[in-house]
């Protein structure tokens, strides 16, 4: 995790961080890491950009080499069986992210560019995309992904973010993380409203509030 802090500390001297907006808290992050690892799709979706630390985290998550042992093995082969009867196996792995950078003044990065060059050049299968979210679903073809992972944290009225979250239901995201659920409660709504009955949806109510909705 050293490497990846360092990783973060660069790009935000690189981007020059967010001037006004907040970002995703550590406690945040590190379970949104975990729950990459845990779902282990063969794409990430990053609806929102911002300076990019939500980007880094998704990358190092997908891509990094992180393991507990060196070998895993354990005597009960019937449960390593019935646990790896879920594992899939992948031809490619990607994270794309997406945002138009079109925020009013004083409330982006002063070097977004640089920012997303940096990330690309740390992780050849980051693909940033300088574009309105909806925009980007409506035109995409996700189809060749076995197990996709969506996190939205875009636009944030209730119009965009039901929007985000209906397309990503309509693309078939077999898990869909929605941020500031409780720091802006008409998100939360709209994640309700435009997933209802197609998803299983755990609120988390922890500091800014995330919704996790997994496909049924």
């Amino acid at each position: 995790m050293k490497e990846l802090q360092k990783k973060i500390d660069q790009l935000k001297i690189i981007t020059g961080a967010s001037k006004k907006t907040g970002w995703i808290k550590d406690n945040v992050a590190f379970y949104l890491w975990g729950l990459v690892k845990l779902y282990d799709p063969d794409l990430v979706l990053n609806i929102g950009h911002l300076w990019g630390k939500s980007s880094m985290i998704f990358c190092d998550a997908m891509f990094g080499n992180h393991k507990l042992e060196s070998e895993y093995d354990v005597g009960d082969h019937e449960f390593k069986n019935f646990v790896e009867r879920g594992s899939i196996q992948y031809s490619k792995k990607k994270v794309f992210s997406v945002d138009p950078h079109t925020h009013p003044a004083g409330h982006r990065p002063l070097n977004c560019e640089g920012g997303v060059k940096f990330i690309s050049e740390t992780y050849k299968d980051f693909v940033f995309f300088k574009k309105r979210s909806q925009d980007f679903l409506l035109e995409s073809d996700f189809s060749a992904y076995k197990r996709k992972f969506a996190f939205i944290d875009g636009d944030h009225s209730y119009e965009g973010a039901r929007r985000d979250v209906e397309l990503c239901r309509e693309h078939g995201f077999d898990c869909i993380v929605v941020d500031d659920t409780e720091y802006i409660p008409h998100i939360k709504k709209a994640t309700h409203d435009g997933l209802a009955g197609k998803y299983k949806i755990l609120d988390i109510p922890l500091w800014n509030g995330i919704v996790i909705a997994i496909k049924k």
